[in-house]
């Protein structure tokens, strides 16, 4: 409870800072679009066409407009007017449903400049969103590290995830992040459950929270892809059997119910990405930068597809000096064939590989990862720490303790220095 507490005050700042984003305004402005057309906005409104923006004393205020290409958009290149739209709807839903609760008769706005009770106040439904994600995504990793391993280890991921910068960082903004990594985080747990119980209610439930991570960002459907492959790594041997074991494999009613409960949430809006954009525009994301660049405007954009392949490695050292116990930790992933490490590396795995081969780079497309980075650090942390007092290495242990203050400290510096300049993504030394 201690931690949760802390973990919200570090991040009471977000109600107190102004929200002037691309991607913030691009949610609210489909909030505002569900808010008018309800589930008619599907598809053919579901876009930031005729939306306009305004700044009037000290808030960006969003409204719709007469003009196809009204205000917001033209902030935008040409050829990024059509396609900004693809963010799924499950954040902008949660947005339109908090400002109809908290601010109903208010239009849709943020603080854009210098923040006064008047612009706290009229922002208040759209950081509350993200600020209760980020606490619920802490406690799941808790959770999750407790399912996993123990109590102990499961408080020490959480404390870990709680002071990572991209998660102080976008814990201030209103962005997706945290409620897909939250839900994605809810999606392994109930799988774990499944597989050593199992029961196949908890894939069901696994299913329909993937589901939900997906409707909130597209990288919440990397889960998939990492539960598919730790279920065949799991049954490797019945691939030399032959005949019907292989069909077993494949027809394992656990995986179906998690694949048809999945689809049953996320299938909808599936189908309307691909009808509204094509299969294409999933590939264009991981068209090397190179190629990229010759169509890219300079900027923003231009800098985050020029980073170089090895960003998401340095860059999880870089926020959390201790998250470099994720490699070391590979040792314990061979030497003793641990099942919750084989399910965590998994998970790691597939969003390194993607995420590495994905054109553009920022540290927040790896949220869904970051509870099992925490988890697998505070395992070896565990590991380290027990070896240590097995052998009467107090000193030792005194300055791992030490070490892991210090880091604390970085990370915090950095994460909330991040917050406060209203930063997009970390600044790597790479």
């Amino acid at each position: 409870m201690g931690l949760i507490l802390v973990s919200a005050l570090l991040r009471i700042p977000a109600f107190f800072l102004k929200h002037n984003n691309n991607d913030e305004l691009i949610h609210l402005s489909l909030a505002m679009k569900i808010d008018r057309y309800g589930m008619r906005v599907f598809p053919e409104n579901y876009n930031l066409f005729n939306t306009d923006i305004t700044a009037k004393e000290g808030l960006l205020i969003l409204s719709f407009s007469k003009e196809k290409i009204g205000t917001l958009l033209k902030n935008f290149v040409a050829g990024e007017r059509e396609l900004l739209s693809h963010h799924p709807p499950a954040l902008c839903a949660l947005l339109t449903l908090s400002h109809n609760l908290l601010t109903r008769n208010g239009p849709y706005a943020v603080a854009g400049g210098m923040l006064r009770k008047s612009e706290v106040k009229a922002q208040f439904y759209a950081c509350l969103v993200t600020f209760i994600f980020s606490i619920l995504l802490i406690a799941a990793t808790y959770w999750f590290g407790k399912v996993l391993f123990n109590d102990e280890i499961g408080i020490l991921a959480a404390a870990l995830l709680s002071i990572t910068p991209i998660e102080l960082l976008s814990s201030q903004k209103i962005w997706a992040e945290d409620m897909v990594g939250f839900f994605a985080t809810l999606a392994l747990i109930p799988y774990f459950y499944c597989l050593k119980k199992n029961n196949p209610i908890f894939a069901c439930l696994a299913g329909l929270s993937c589901g939900i991570a997906m409707l909130s960002k597209m990288s919440g459907g990397f889960i998939i892809i990492a539960i598919v492959i730790f279920h065949l790594w799991q049954n490797r041997q019945k691939f030399f059997r032959g005949g019907k074991e292989i069909l077993g494999v494949f027809l394992d009613k656990n995986i179906l119910l998690f694949a048809l409960f999945f689809l049953f949430i996320a299938g909808p809006w599936l189908y309307i990405y691909i009808h509204s954009f094509g299969t294409s525009w999933t590939y264009n994301h991981f068209i090397p930068g190179k190629i990229n660049l010759i169509v890219l405007p300079s900027g923003f954009m231009r800098f985050v597809h020029s980073r170089p392949w090895y960003t998401y490695f340095v860059a999880t050292v870089f926020q959390m000096p201790f998250y470099f116990l994720v490699y070391p930790a590979l040792y314990y992933l061979f030497k003793e064939k641990n099942k919750e490490l084989q399910f965590l590396f998994a998970l790691l795995a597939v969003f390194f590989t993607l995420l590495t081969l994905k054109a553009d780079k920022e540290e927040r497309y790896f949220m869904p990862a970051y509870p099992a980075i925490a988890i697998v650090t505070a395992y070896t942390i565990h590991r380290i720490g027990a070896y240590l007092r097995k052998k009467q290495l107090y000193l030792l242990e005194g300055i791992l303790v030490l070490l892991f203050i210090l880091g604390a400290f970085y990370s915090i510096n950095l994460g909330m220095a991040l917050a406060f300049r209203r930063s997009d993504l970390i600044g790597l030394p790479v």
